[in-house]
């Protein structure tokens, strides 16, 4: 097995070819499976999204596609963290509830997630907020880049 770093940059990777729009072969999946298997947060992550919309020849399952972007979520992964909260607060395979979607957004915006930080400021326009959020609310203000 290769170390951490390598499988963090083969990552990396990956991520850039998906986003330039280059196919993901079959054994780059089966890269993935492994290092999600072996607990990387990263590869969960994708395998999960994957999993979630049937892609790159896997079958469509949505329950367990969530379930692998919660566990890279609970692994401290900002994307896998906004996109739960993306998933609370658009209702997928679950009923709407922007508390868990907001919490899911400052977990996201406190690790650096620029998205989510836009998604907390957003449900503060909309008036979704609590009261006993406004702490976490100076957090992100503390923690935005000059």
């Amino acid at each position: 097995m290769t170390d951490h770093k390598e499988n963090k940059d083969w990552m990396e990777s990956l991520r850039e070819r998906v986003l330039a729009g280059e196919d993901v072969s079959p054994s780059d999946v089966d890269r993935v499976r492994e290092l999600a298997t072996a607990s990387h947060d990263e590869a969960r992550f994708a395998l999960g999204t994957w999993y979630v919309f049937g892609s790159y020849g896997l079958e469509k399952d949505s329950d367990l596609g969530v379930g692998l972007v919660e566990q890279a979520a609970r692994m401290g992964n900002h994307d896998a963290l906004n996109w739960m909260g993306l998933h609370f607060e658009e209702g997928n395979d679950v009923d709407v509830n922007d508390g868990r979607a907001l919490n899911y957004y400052i977990c996201a915006a406190v690790l650096g997630n620029r998205d989510a930080k836009y998604n907390v400021y957003r449900f503060m326009e909309e008036g979704i907020w609590l009261e006993e959020d406004q702490g976490l609310a100076n957090l992100l203000r503390a923690t935005e880049d000059g």
